[in-house]
């Protein structure tokens, strides 16, 4: 994740999303502080999500079940 930077996102469910082109990796912060990276997601798909109206649907529907993913964090103790 070093270098990555996360963008704030209009979404329910996410609050950011990241993208690491070499490595193909999308970073996902979702609402309530949990940060996923998802892997061998190609930037068309990253884009696509970035762009879609409803990202939980797409997220959903073209990323949830069909990449691999781990856990990069919890959520941050305030």
């Amino acid at each position: 994740m070093k270098g990555v930077m996360l963008y704030p996102i209009e979404s329910s469910a996410m609050t950011h999303l990241g993208y690491d082109e070499a490595g193909q990796v999308l970073y996902i912060l979702f609402d309530g502080g949990r940060l996923y990276a998802y892997k061998a997601i190609p930037k068309t798909v990253f884009e696509a999500l970035k762009e879609a109206t409803s990202k939980g649907q797409f997220f959903q529907q073209q990323i949830r079940g069909q990449y691999s993913f781990e856990r990069v964090r919890a959520k941050q103790k305030q």
